[in-house]
């Protein structure tokens, strides 16, 4: 069995952002979505926000080649070891400047320093439930939302 989380988190990811506001804004999306399961962590610094179990490949955001999941577990630590202000990196398909948020994950993820996750909903948060939220920050733009599953066996 397995369950299936939906991560809402900012797309500016090295602010620090108050729980009041983050409050707000899930109030807003258990109003729209009925769902009760709906829970935030506001962490100290920047963290990674994956997609579970379900991350499959990893792609070079330049050149589209696949880059070694060993690499980029390197890459993460180093970025890791610094609370991810850092994520710059050098690829190592074509030897070009990136960063850990630029880089194409199969299953989408990011960086976040808080997110809201929605357990096994009844509804799936929609585009516009999003925006609205993101009015509490000032910017109908502001959140993105992936899909997490996690094996509960």
């Amino acid at each position: 069995m397995s369950d299936t989380i939906y991560k809402i988190f900012p797309r500016f990811f090295y602010f620090k952002y108050p729980d009041d506001m983050i409050i707000n804004a899930l109030s807003l999306l258990r109003s729209y979505t009925g769902n009760e399961d709906i829970a935030f962590t506001n962490y100290n610094s920047v963290q990674f926000i994956d997609c579970g179990d379900g991350m499959e490949h990893i792609f070079c955001n330049w050149c589209g080649r696949e880059l070694d999941t060993g690499f980029w577990q390197n890459a993460m630590d180093k970025a890791h070891d610094k609370a991810f202000i850092y994520l710059a990196f050098r690829t190592p398909c074509c030897n070009l400047s990136s960063s850990l948020d630029e880089i194409v994950y199969v299953k989408p993820c990011g960086f976040a320093t808080f997110v809201i996750e929605v357990h096994n909903p009844k509804v799936v948060p929609a585009h516009m439930d999003l925006c609205e939220m993101g009015k509490v920050f000032g910017n109908a733009h502001f959140f993105r939302m992936i899909s997490a599953h996690k094996n509960t066996e």
